[in-house]
């Protein structure tokens, strides 16, 4: 059993830390909270969240990581305006948004 004071840690696995970085400092506005020769590190709202170089990680072809949000169609329309893009996979039932 874990210890109670045990949190957990969720790593973002990339080839280019520098280029993935102002994602989700600037973007989504998480700080960094640390850095060291393993990844960055930043508050995600109570979960440390690392990103981590592995020189030849291949990219998940689905969504790795996820947000509870009040409102979904406030929060996705905000991000379309500073520029991101969501992606409409097969079978989902998404909407033109995403959603």
């Amino acid at each position: 059993m874990l210890p109670a004071n045990a949190r957990p840690i969720a790593f973002i696995l990339t080839r280019d830390r520098a280029a993935l970085l102002p994602f989700y400092r600037d973007v989504l506005g998480l700080p960094v909270t640390g850095e060291d020769d393993y990844g960055t590190v930043l508050d995600a709202r109570g979960l440390e969240l690392r990103l981590t170089t592995v020189e030849d990680h291949v990219a998940s072809a689905h969504p790795v990581l996820s947000w509870n949000l009040p409102d979904l169609r406030a929060t996705v329309a905000d991000l379309t305006a500073k520029g991101v893009t969501f992606l409409i996979y097969d079978g989902f039932g998404q909407d033109e948004a995403g959603i």
